[in-house]
């Protein structure tokens, strides 16, 4: 029982920081949404068209990404850094030319969902086309964070992704509402926000890894689409229910990818035994907070909505 529970405390010292990188992401979604109502319900239901649409086809290429984690868990368990290379970036350049040219005709998606407003369509369209310039900055920027959760070192990654959610923030407000001698652009203004946000961010993460000291013996060598024929309201609606539960879905996932990295590493030791008792540990905890993820969202179901509710309110009423 004593190294189950050892075990545990090592998992959550990895876990904590994905927890909070994976939640830092999660919540510019959240930003995107709140902010978008507040400035209109059709904008906010089109930032929900061109998420449905944008979340599927990115997490593609983050999965592919994330298919590396146990391969290099396992080299720096075993003292093989210096085979560790740069492999993943050029994955990440080839899935980045892919996923901006699916998001650029993503049009054709939009304009299957027969939506009666084709100011929403507009909208999602053109919050889809600016968010295709953030890929390789988003895709570069998770090989980087990777890089550094693959050696066990999450702070890196929780740092940044914080002061990116700091950053989308008033860039959201800057880019929808036009201040600072910007165009007033609306929704389409959330996706310049957070399309910037993700180049800052990785230009943030690649400064911190060419100067971080434990990494230079590294040699490296080069879902579901929304129907928006529902109405705005309902759609809006759906994106409110997609957001959060998004952001609950990564703490489980966190606790998931922390221990992909202790498995990794065990093997890497040659220590089957240790790496079945991570295993163990990780399935345990995962299912504990899944649990009470679920129970949470249940029980405080009607106060999570009215955190939107009053923005919609707000932006009908400013319209009207």
């Amino acid at each position: 029982m004593q190294k189950y529970l050892s075990e545990a405390r090592s998992l959550l010292t990895l876990a904590v920081p994905v927890i909070i990188v994976q939640v830092s992401q999660t919540s510019m979604g959240v930003v995107d949404t709140i902010i978008a109502g507040a400035y209109s319900a059709t904008d906010m239901a089109a930032v929900a068209v061109g998420t449905s649409v944008w979340l599927p086809v990115i997490l593609f290429g983050h999965g592919l990404l994330m298919a590396l984690t146990p391969v290099v868990a396992q080299l720096n368990g075993s003292g093989r850094r210096q085979r560790i290379v740069q492999q993943a970036f050029i994955l990440a350049a080839i899935v980045a030319v892919i996923t901006m040219i699916v998001l650029y005709n993503g049009k054709h998606v939009i304009a299957m969902m027969h939506t009666d407003s084709p100011e929403l369509a507009n909208v999602a369209i053109g919050y889809l086309h600016v968010m295709l310039l953030g890929v390789p900055g988003y895709l570069f920027y998770q090989v980087l964070r990777c890089q550094c959760e693959w050696l066990s070192k999450t702070k890196p990654g929780m740092v940044i992704g914080f002061i990116g959610v700091l950053i989308n923030i008033p860039l959201n407000y800057i880019f929808i509402y036009g201040k600072f001698g910007m165009l007033e652009l609306g929704g389409v203004g959330c996706g310049v926000a957070t399309a910037s946000t993700y180049w800052i961010m990785m230009l943030m993460m690649a400064f911190y890894s060419m100067h971080a000291r434990w990494l230079r013996d590294i040699k490296w060598q080069p879902g579901r689409l929304i129907s928006p024929p529902c109405g705005v309201i309902d759609v809006a609606g759906h994106q409110i229910a997609l957001n959060f539960s998004s952001l609950m879905f990564v703490l489980p996932l966190s606790i998931g990818i922390a221990s992909t990295i202790r498995v990794g590493h065990r093997l890497g030791e040659g220590s089957v035994e240790d790496a079945r008792v991570a295993a163990y540990t990780g399935i345990a905890t995962g299912v504990m907070l899944a649990c009470c993820t679920a129970i949470f969202t249940a029980l405080l179901r009607e106060q999570i909505a009215l955190l939107y509710k009053k923005t919609l309110k707000w932006s009908l009423w400013r319209r009207s």
